[in-house]
């Protein structure tokens, strides 16, 4: 009886040792969950300048729970059209966050063929720039006269735009008046009022077509 009394002893406390360590366990775990600091995920974003070979800057976010987000980095030159994957121009963000390390690239505006007022439109310098003009993600209308012409009428050399997040609606919609070789309209993923496919500039929700290219053959 002293036997199975000291034996049965013995048994319950090694059940309290092992309870207590899996206690120690979950409760660790609950506090590296509670301050993220303590066990930080490093994710890194890589931003690629026009031509993907030059390195245009890097940012690294230490998070757990909230990894990196938009607000979080920024590319210092407002010049930029903001971040993106591929030719369609997807940024790297899902619901705003970076959940892993990545590469994304930019395109920097050409500010040499463009003219931006102090209230953030833009026209062309000149009817004679060619090529491709990229605007800025600060632009936020196309200057455009009282006949509603926009700022690029008459630039019969460009070939292609992209047009960045900032630029909405509020003036109405570029229309891009004999310009013969435009081709291409791109639009940044995340802009909210415009979107284009296959070249074409459309609403966002691509229910109206709201400028179609002259050169434009593919559609």
């Amino acid at each position: 009886m002293k036997y199975l009394t000291k034996t049965l002893t013995s048994l319950f406390a090694f059940v309290l040792v092992i309870t207590g360590a899996i206690c120690l366990t979950a409760c660790g775990d609950k506090k590296s969950e509670e301050n993220p600091e303590e066990n930080p995920i490093a994710i890194t974003l890589t931003v690629v300048s026009n031509n993907g070979t030059n390195q245009y800057d890097t940012y690294t976010g230490k998070y757990l729970s909230t990894v990196l987000s938009e607000n979080d980095v920024e590319i210092n030159d407002d010049n930029s059209i903001g971040f993106y994957l591929d030719e369609n121009f997807t940024s790297p963000f899902v619901n705003n966050k970076l959940t892993k390390n990545t590469i994304v690239y930019t395109k920097m505006a050409t500010l040499d063929k463009i003219t931006i007022n102090g209230s953030n439109g833009v026209s062309a310098k000149n009817t004679s720039i060619s090529g491709e003009v990229v605007l800025p993600r600060s632009v936020k209308y196309f200057d455009q006269d009282s006949t509603k012409h926009d700022g690029f009428k008459d630039c019969t050399q460009m070939t292609s735009i992209v047009i960045a997040s900032e630029l909405n609606d509020g003036y109405g919609y570029p229309i891009f008046i004999n310009c013969t070789k435009l081709n291409n309209i791109t639009v940044v993923g995340d802009n909210e009022d415009f979107s284009s496919e296959n070249g074409v500039l459309f609403n966002k929700d691509k229910t109206e077509l709201l400028s179609y290219p002259k050169a434009n053959t593919e559609t």
